[in-house]
């Protein structure tokens, strides 16, 4: 009984010990605070708000949009013109010349494609036709030659069938070379093909990564100073953007769409895309390079933030220029595989051909030898041999110019007819620039040049006085006016009515030169009433507010709890009492602090936007 008390007193004090270990371990565990917010789902709205003053007279300033020479003022002082009318035009001499051409050289190219589709014409097959039936009667008659003189002739039937099992052990290797190539050339095809789809998915997939970070950069490098050393570069690094996510998209689309067992055609196209859609990056990124380099560090951005920046895209650059090359490597590998194939199956085949030919003529020295040694009748056995020959090519010949055109010669003239339409259109859009047009209804107020003169783009060739009478004019800063737009819906107050009457407008005219206010970059904005109060009056100070994007029932959340790791964009999602990251795909930054969510969280899920540990 001792016995048994003493290891019960044992077993109560290591039980008091652990708990006493739990208690201090847990209560010594730093407690964590949270705040969360709720995956909604609604209508997102993109702003930009600014302050002007009403103007007398909306008299808009109308710039050609290249330089030249004044042909015709087509309008006059007082005139009244509708929105899209012509009012001037620049001698366009040269953009003329520049248009006809590349619609010449289009519609030529445009021909030669045509041409290699449609293959010969029927008066050349005709032709190619008769050739061949008189190659076959010329055959024929000396195939009829050699039995008259094989009645006369007698040969060493031995050695000419020697020649003649000689000639059929050829053929069979000749056949059996044929068959053996065929298949490896087959497999080394598939085998390029596998090779070139992978590397234009995985250089796809790097340009997306490429793209996105460029992005990620620009939105989290964007300031007064972004890019101010030349705008020039900001502009061209913008549309590069554009067109490198154009292209991915549309090469995407075109590799998800091609297997192995895709047409040659379609697959050479998808390889191309991919091409241009990762030389499109490449450019982009480089262009967003030189961005920064001509930005200059603030207190938004400092020259360690530029650094850091410079580096991650000349990461992106590196990797990208090396998925252009291995890419490039593998459509022209792919392409020499092709050519190598038919190469060297026409060889093969011209020597099943030959040996066939070979085994004609051993035949018809066999059969001859059986009936006369005379000489006579190796006379007639190489007429027959040559009059078949003869007759076998111009078979060929007609083949060759019935056959359709090969892919990649197809390819390849549409390709030119490609890249000439485009010349086109842009000769097309230079010519365009010569007309200036009315931008709105309105009265001429002002015309500043006779013709003769020379007109620069920047300077007003022509003045448009509204109908309405009035204008607000803004001024916008450099990092709000890319999300502007002509025809932009604006909510207007003015401070003499109150907040509490709304009137609306549109965006009339944007400035394309800036306006430096106290070292920081403007541009000046023109914004039409929609109406006009009859109480309204020059000078009265506007509160605008123009609407730049909206989405319609979208998932939203704070743009605070957006995360980034691993270069990607992570959410933590508060399950119960436990939390875990999911990737999401984000889009539209509206206004508020919230932000689009494209992919990745549902309606309704709670997600965690800051995490404080005591």
């Amino acid at each position: 009984m001792k016995f048994l008390l003493k290891k019960l007193w044992w077993l109560i004090l290591i039980i008091v010990v652990i708990l006493i270990i739990v208690f201090v371990s847990t209560s010594n565990k730093p407690k964590v605070e949270y705040s969360t917010a709720i995956v909604e789902k609604g209508i997102l709205e993109q702003t930009v708000d600014a302050t002007g003053s009403v103007e007398a007279a909306v008299d808009i300033d109308l710039h050609f949009q290249t330089s030249g020479q004044l042909i015709e003022n087509l309008v006059r002082i007082g005139d009244q013109v509708k929105r899209g009318d012509s009012l001037a035009i620049l001698k366009g001499t040269k953009n003329q010349y520049q248009l006809d051409q590349a619609a010449a050289n289009l519609n030529q190219a445009q021909a030669n494609l045509q041409k290699i589709i449609a293959g010969a014409s029927p008066e050349d097959i005709n032709v190619s036709q008769k050739t061949v039936d008189q190659a076959y009667v010329a055959y024929k008659n000396a195939e009829n030659n050699l039995i008259i003189l094989s009645l006369k002739a007698d040969s060493d039937l031995a050695a000419s069938y020697e020649a003649l099992v000689k000639a059929q052990a050829d053929l069979n290797e000749s056949k059996q070379s044929l068959g053996d190539t065929q298949n490896d050339q087959n497999q080394a095809v598939i085998n390029y093909t596998n090779l070139a789809l992978t590397k234009t998915a995985i250089a796809l997939a790097d340009s997306e990564v490429a793209l996105g970070k460029a992005k990620e950069i620009k939105e989290d490098a964007n300031s007064s100073y972004f890019g101010l050393a030349d705008p020039q570069a900001l502009n061209d690094e913008s549309l590069s953007y554009a067109l490198a996510k154009n292209l991915i998209s549309t090469a995407l689309s075109q590799h998800k769409a091609t297997t192995i067992n895709s047409d040659p055609e379609t697959i050479t196209n998808t390889i191309n895309a991919a091409i241009n859609a990762v030389s499109a990056t490449h450019n982009e990124i480089s262009n967003l390079y030189q961005v920064m380099v001509y930005t200059y560090p603030s207190s938004n951005l400092t020259s360690t933030d530029i650094s850091t920046y410079k580096t991650a895209i000349s990461t992106q650059l590196s990797t990208v220029a090396a998925d252009l090359s291995t890419l490039q490597t593998a459509r022209q590998n792919l392409l020499d595989t092709r050519l190598d194939r038919n190469s060297n199956l026409n060889t093969y085949d011209a020597n099943v051909v030959s040996a066939e030919q070979a085994l004609a003529i051993a035949e018809a020295n066999y059969n001859s030898a059986s009936a006369t040694n005379d000489s006579s009748i190796l006379s007639a056995e190489n007429q027959v041999n040559t009059t078949k020959a003869a007759w076998e090519l111009t078979i060929a010949q007609l083949e060759l110019k019935t056959a359709p055109a090969r892919s990649y010669d197809v390819t390849s003239y549409q390709a030119q007819v490609n890249n000439l339409a485009a010349a086109y259109n842009l000769a097309k859009e230079n010519f365009e620039d010569t007309n200036l047009k009315a931008p709105i209804d309105g009265i001429i107020s002002k015309i500043n040049f006779d013709p003769g003169e020379n007109v620069s783009a920047t300077e007003t060739a022509v003045s448009l006085v509204n109908d309405n009478g009035y204008k607000i004019s803004v001024d916008i800063s450099e990092t709000d006016i890319t999300k502007i737009k002509l025809e932009n819906k604006v909510d207007i107050t003015l401070d003499a009515f109150g907040d509490d009457i709304m009137f609306t407008g549109y965006v009339s005219e944007i400035e394309p030169a800036q306006t430096v206010i106290q070292d920081v970059i403007y541009y000046r904005v023109t914004i039409l009433f929609d109406e006009i109060e009859q109480d309204i009056k020059p000078g009265m100070t506007a509160n605008v507010t123009i609407h730049t994007a909206t989405k319609n029932n979208t998932l939203y959340i704070p743009r605070r709890a957006v995360l980034d790791k691993d270069n990607k964009k992570i959410v933590r999602v508060l399950d119960g009492d436990k939390i875990h990251e999911v990737e999401v795909q984000i889009g539209l930054r509206a206004d508020n602090g919230l932000i689009e969510i494209i992919s990745g969280l549902e309606e309704g899920e709670t997600i965690v936007t800051f995490i404080k540990e005591e």
